[in-house]
C-alpha cells in the first residue's frame, strides 16, 4: 500500500495522501455521525487525491 502512495507521490509531488486503517475511518465516520460535524468530516477526507486504509 506504501508503494502504492509512493508513486502516486512520484507522478504528482503535490497530491494529498492519507493512510489510514479502516478502522479509524469508520469511528470518524461515526463521530462525524454523532457529532452532527458532517462537514468537517467532508474537509478532512473530500480534499484528499488519495486515501489508502
Amino acid at each position: 500500500m506504501h508503494a502504492i502512495g509512493n508513486h502516486v507521490k512520484l507522478l504528482k509531488p503535490d497530491s494529498k495522501i492519507k493512510y489510514l486503517h479502516a478502522e479509524r475511518y469508520v469511528h470518524a465516520v461515526v463521530k462525524a455521525y454523532e457529532n452532527k460535524s458532517f462537514d468537517s468530516f467532508k474537509k478532512t477526507f473530500h480534499n484528499l487525491d488519495l486515501l489508502l486504509n
